[in-house]
Formats: structure tokens, sequence, C-alpha cells
């Protein structure tokens, strides 16, 4: 909760009325759908308790240490594999360029290196058409 105010500095998620009707909620108690909330995932990646979680009960065995794929700033970040699958992504902390932070995409959009209609070799343009080529080839 304190993630999204004093990190992200959104406040989407804080206390909600008073007393014993004290709760965590969207400001207004709201959905989190028509909130301030950029579903960034901080939220999920920081919560002590563990009452914010990820869908997925599969659990990574490993974790592999890249560069987000998305777009040029080249975030830090920490991929959760079994096997061949990627089932999920968290921030490096120790990044100077991210700081652990990740936004939406970095997070959450990693299911495309998943996907069976994924490139696993480089392509090459031979006479009008694309053909598979090696990796020293291209």
């Amino acid at each position: 909760m304190r993630t999204c105010e004093e990190i992200n500095g959104v406040g989407a998620i804080d206390f909600a009325f008073r007393g014993f009707a004290t709760k965590i909620s969207t400001l207004k108690d709201k959905p989190i759908t028509e909130s301030t909330c950029e579903s960034c995932g901080e939220c999920v990646d920081r919560c002590p308790t563990a009452a914010l979680a990820r869908k997925g009960s599969e659990r990574p065995a490993r974790e592999v240490k890249t560069i987000c794929p998305y777009c040029g700033t080249g975030c830090g970040i920490y991929l959760g594999v079994r096997g061949d699958r990627v089932l999920s992504a968290r921030g490096d902390r120790r990044n100077p360029v991210n700081d652990g932070q990740l936004c939406a995409k970095g997070r959450f959009a990693y299911d495309f290196v998943n996907h069976p209609d994924r490139l696993t070799t480089p392509l090459i343009k031979r006479n009008g058409t694309f053909v598979e080529a090696s990796w020293d080839e291209a």
C-alpha cells in the first residue's frame, strides 16, 4: 500500500473509512479499474504478507537475470523460469536504470516468450522471401 504512494507516487491504494470499518481500498472505494492504478504490479511484488499475490500456482524453479525486451530503456529484470517456460518477472533492485521498478509490460507481458508461434531462429530475406538462417549468418 505504501509502495503505491511512496515509490510510484500514484496513491491508488490506501486506507478507507475509519475505526473498525477501516479497510484497504481505492479512493472513494471505487473498483480498481476506475481508480488511478497503473497496473504496474509493484504492490504485488512488494507485499510483505502475500495478501496480494500473482495468479497461477506454478512456482519458478530458478531466476534468470536479463534486460527487459520491450523498450530501449534497459530495465533490469529477473525472469522466473521452470524448464523452458517463463512463469514470472520481477525488477532487478540493483539495476541503476530502474531500481527494481517495472512497467506493466515488463512485469506482466512475458507470455509471448511461451507462444507456440514465436520465432526461435533468425530469418533473413533471400530473393524476396524470408528463410531461416544460422545465428552467425544473421
